[in-house]
């Protein structure tokens, strides 16, 4: 005879009850069409945003969890560059992987430049 089940104990939720079989997942339906691409980001999606300081976090939110994967210590500075591009770039470089990274290895480029040239001691004149 299997255990029984204390008198008020509930059933874990996977279990039958006592002397029913266990019964076997419900088939998942496969689609019969390919699921469409992401579109990414659209500029209605950002513009559902009152105003101008809302729509600029919400993108740097994005931008910034990109880049660090790239650069975690030049990623606030190069996120702060990408805001000042026009938002139709901002949404291209959210929505195409190559346009991306071209744009945060020029940012980074010029960030690394400018850090060389400060560490670099200039002659007197």
């Amino acid at each position: 005879m299997p255990p029984q089940q204390p008198v008020g104990m509930p059933l874990p939720f996977n279990m039958p009850l006592p002397g029913q079989p266990m019964s076997m997942p419900a088939p998942v339906a496969q689609p019969t069409e390919a699921a469409p691409a992401n579109k990414g980001l659209t500029a209605q999606e950002v513009e559902a945003f009152k105003d101008d300081a809302s729509k600029k976090q919400f993108l740097g939110d994005i931008l910034y969890k990109r880049v660090a994967v790239v650069d975690e210590r030049l990623a606030p500075r190069v996120t702060g560059m990408m805001l000042e591009l026009p938002q139709e770039t901002i949404l291209n470089n959210i929505n195409v992987e190559t346009v991306f990274k071209q744009t945060v290895d020029e940012a980074i480029q010029i960030l690394k430049k400018q850090e060389l040239d400060a560490a670099t001691p200039t002659p007197a004149q």
